[in-house]
C-alpha cells in the first residue's frame, strides 16, 4: 500500500474521530472515448489427459503401517519406500506410474521431498493419490494426551510435552485454539523509542516474560513483534524487529492491538500457552471438551511437501490428488526477526539499517513448490495449517491448482511469485512463474493467524488463470494479484474470471475483493461476483501503477465502494459494462476508460444474473461446498 493513500485516510480518520460522518460519492473523471471491443483474451488452462486405457499405470501402494517392498495390496510399503519404488520404475517403465495412499495419518517429521529424481519421463507421469475410499493425511503434528487440571479456579489443564517441541498453533477435536492473549485495544500503553511503556510493572513478574509477544493491526499490516526483556513498566522489544516494524511508512507499529503468548493471560475458553523451559502445555477447555477423550495435536513440522527441483534439472510431470495436508507450524514470527510485515504476508527479515529490499521475505508454505513444470494438484484438501497452504517459488511452470479446498490457514491459501527487486524480471526465463491454472477451488479462512494475509496472491508472474473459485470468509483481500508500485515486470495475461468472492475485509481494511498493482498487460478481471465486503474501500481495487488491465461485466453487492482507482499512477486501463448496486466510486487515475457501468442498480438485469449464477465452482465441483 502507497504513502499517500495513508495520508488520505489518516486525514479521514481524524475527521471521524471529531465526530463527522465523510461517505462522500466522488463523481468519475470524463472518460476518454470507447475503444472498439475486441475478441477476449483466453486464460491458459492446464491440459491433463486421462489415462492410456491401452495402457494403464503401474500402481504401488503405501500404508502409514506398510512395512513391505512391493508396494503391492498384500505387502503395502511405507510412504518413503513406496517413493523409492517409484522412482526406480519411472527410470525404466513405459507407462504412469501412481503411488496410492491407504487411507490414515502419515506422521511427517519433515517434509516429504519429491525432486527431480521423482520426475515422470518421456511424457509419462507419477501420481500420488489417495486409494479409492481413502482420504490420507500428511500431518506434522504431536498428539498430546494426559492432560491434569492444575487449575481447579481457572478450569486450565495441563499436559507435558517435550521441551524441545515448538508451535504456534493448538487443535482440539479440530479446532483451532487461542494463543493466550489480552483483550483488544488495552488502555494504558505507551509507545517508546526502545519498545513500550505498559500501565503498570505486573508484567515484569509474569513467568517467561521473553515469551510475550505485541500483536498491533494498523490499516492493511498485521505487526507482530516479540518482546526482548521488560523492567518495571519498560518493554524492550527483539530485534531486528523493532527496527524493522518501525522502518516504514507512517503505519508502523504505533499501538498495542494485543499482548499474547504468557501463562498469566490464559483466562478465556479455548485459549493456550506452551510453556517450553517447563516442557509444559496449558489449556483452557471450551464448553464440552473431555480432554480426556479428546484429540489434542500440536503442529511442530514446518513444511508437509516439497516439490523442488533445480533451474537446469526441474521436477516434472508429478501429480498429487486426494490428499490432505494438516498440522504444521512457522516459527519465524516468534523469534527476534518477528513479523515485520509490509503486505499481504511479506515482511522485513534483515538486519541492515536502513531495510535493504532484497530484505523483504515471504511467509512460508506447507506445502513448497519450486523449479517445477507440469505438476498438478486436484482435489486435495489444506487444513488447519500454521503457514501458507500452497506455495509457488521461482522456476513453477505449467501448474494446475484445481478443484482442492482451502480452510482455516494461518496465512495465505494460495501464494504465488516471488517480490524481491531482482524477481520482477528475471535473466532466465526458467526463474519465473508462468501458466499456472488456480480453478475451481473452495478457499475460505485464510489468514486465520495472520489476518493481512490474502486468499489467493500472486505477486510477479505471468499468464496466471483465476477462474470459477470460491473465495470466502477473509480478514482481508480475497485475490492479490501483483507487487511493486509501478514495476514494469514481465507478469502479463493474467486473468481473474468467473468467481465468486464474499465476506472479506472482516479485519484490515485498504484492500479489496480484487486488487492489483503494477503494469500487466494484457490482463484481465471479468465475470467475477464480488458481494458482502465488510470493512470499507473498493470491491475492485486497482493500486499502485496498475496499468493496461481490462475490468469488464462484474457484479457487486452490497459494497460501499465498487471501483477504487485513487492516484495519478494507475492509468491505461479499461472499466466497461460492469454491474454494481451502489453508485460510489473514486477515479483519481489518467487515461481510464469509464464507460457502460450500470450502478445504483436495485434489481439485477438478466446479463448480471447470468454472472451470478455462473460465478465460483463449476458444477462438476459444486460439492465441494459441503465442506463450507
Amino acid at each position: 500500500m502507497p504513502q499517500p493513500a495513508v495520508l488520505v485516510v489518516a486525514a479521514v480518520l481524524a475527521l471521524l474521530a471529531a465526530g463527522l460522518t465523510i461517505w462522500v460519492t466522488r463523481s468519475p473523471k470524463p472518460s476518454p472515448p470507447r475503444p472498439p471491443s475486441g475478441p477476449s483474451i483466453g486464460p491458459w488452462r492446464q491440459s491433463w489427459p486421462a489415462p492410456d486405457p491401452s495402457n494403464p499405470p503401474l500402481e504401488l501402494l503405501a500404508s502409514p503401517d506398510g512395512t513391505g517392498s512391493t508396494c503391492s495390496a498384500d505387502a503395502p510399503c511405507a510412504l518413503l519406500d513406496a517413493r523409492a519404488r517409484a522412482r526406480e520404475l519411472a527410470a525404466s517403465e513405459r507407462r504412469d506410474i501412481v503411488v496410492r495412499l491407504a487411507d490414515g495419518t502419515y506422521p511427517l517429521a519433515e517434509p516429504f521431498v519429491l525432486d527431480s529424481n521423482d520426475s515422470g519421463r518421456d511424457g509419462f507421469r507419477v501420481s500420488y493419490e489417495a486409494a479409492a475410499g481413502a482420504r490420507p493425511t500428511l500431518s506434522g503434528g504431536t498428539d498430546v494426551r494426559d492432560w491434569a487440571l492444575v487449575d481447579t479456579a481457572n478450569g486450565i489443564y495441563a499436559a507435558i510435552v517435550d521441551p524441545a517441541l515448538d508451535s504456534r498453533q493448538f487443535f482440539v477435536n479440530g479446532a483451532r485454539a487461542t494463543r493466550a492473549r489480552g483483550p483488544q485495544s488495552p488502555q494504558g500503553w505507551q509507545r517508546t523509542t526502545a519498545g513500550f511503556r505498559a500501565p503498570d510493572e505486573s508484567m515484569a513478574a509474569w513467568r517467561n516474560p521473553n515469551n510475550l509477544e505485541i500483536v498491533s493491526f494498523r490499516e492493511w499490516k498485521d505487526m507482530r513483534c516479540p518482546v526482548a526483556s521488560i523492567a518495571g513498566r519498560e518493554l524492550t522489544m527483539a530485534q531486528p524487529c523493532w527496527k524493522n516494524v518501525n522502518a516504514r511508512d507512517p503505519n508502523t507499529m504505533v499501538d498495542v492491538t494485543w499482548v499474547e503468548n504468557a501463562y498469566e493471560l490464559l483466562d478465556e475458553p479455548g485459549e493456550w500457552y506452551l510453556d517450553r523451559p517447563a516442557g509444559r502445555l496449558f489449556y483452557k477447555p471450551r464448553p464440552g471438551e473431555d480432554l480426556q477423550t479428546a484429540t489434542a495435536v500440536l503442529p511442530t513440522t514446518k513444511a508437509l511437501l516439497a516439490i523442488s527441483g533445480s533451474i537446469d534439472n526441474p521436477v516434472r510431470n508429478v501429480a498429487i490428488r486426494g490428499l490432505t495436508f494438516s498440522y504444521n507450524t512457522w516459527l519465524t514470527p516468534s523469534s527476534p526477526t518477528g513479523y515485520p510485515m509490509t503486505q499481504a504476508g511479506w515482511y522485513l527479515a534483515g538486519d541492515s539499517d536502513p531495510p535493504d529490499e532484497r530484505d523483504v521475505a515471504r511467509t512460508e508454505g506447507a506445502v513448497r513448490v519450486a523449479y517445477a513444470t507440469d505438476i498438478r494438484f486436484e482435489r486435495n484438501s489444506f487444513a488447519r495449517l500454521g503457514s501458507a497452504a500452497l506455495d509457488f517459488r521461482a522456476g513453477s511452470q505449467a501448474v494446475g491448482v484445481v478443484g482442492n479446498t482451502f480452510d482455516d490457514i494461518s496465512s495465505h491459501a494460495i501464494q504465488v511469485g516471488e517480490a524481491a527487486i531482482f524477481a520482477d524480471r528475471p535473466s532466465d526465463e526458467r526463474d519465473r512463474l508462468d501458466r499456472l491454472d488456480i480453478s475451481n477451488n473452495l478457499v475460505q479462512r485464510a489468514g486465520a493467524e495472520y489476518v493481512d494475509a490474502v486468499g489467493i496472491l500472486v505477486t510477479y508472474a505471468s499468464n496466471v488463470s483465476i477462474l470459477q473459485n470460491d473465495v470466502m470468509h477473509l480478514p482481508y483481500t480475497a485475490i492479490s494479484l501483483g507487487w511493486g508500485w509501478g514495476t514494469d515486470s514481465y507478469a502479463r495475461r493474467n486473468v481473474v474470471r468467473g468467481n465468486n468472492i464474499a465476506d472479506f475485509l472482516r479485519v484490515l481494511r485498504d484492500g479489496g475483493g480484487v486488487y492489483t498493482l503494477s503494469a500487466q498487460p494484457g490482463s484481465v478481471i471479468d465475470r467475477n461476483y464480488i458481494h458482502d465486503q465488510v470493512n470499507p474501500f473498493g470491491a475492485i481495487y486497482l493500486d499502485e501503477g496498475t496499468r493496461l488491465f481490462t475490468v469488464t461485466a462484474n457484479v457487486i453487492a452490497t459494497s460501499p465502494r465498487w471501483l477504487h482507482i485513487w492516484a495519478g499512477s494507475i492509468r491505461d486501463n479499461v472499466v466497461v459494462d460492469n454491474f454494481s448496486d451502489t453508485r460510489e466510486l473514486l477515479n483519481e487515475g489518467e487515461n481510464i476508460v469509464l464507460a457502460g457501468n450500470q450502478e445504483g442498480l436495485t434489481v439485477w438485469p438478466e446479463a448480471a444474473r447470468t454472472i451470478i449464477d455462473k460465478a465460483g465452482l463449476e458444477p462438476p465441483y459444486r460439492d465441494l461446498r459441503s465442506n463450507r
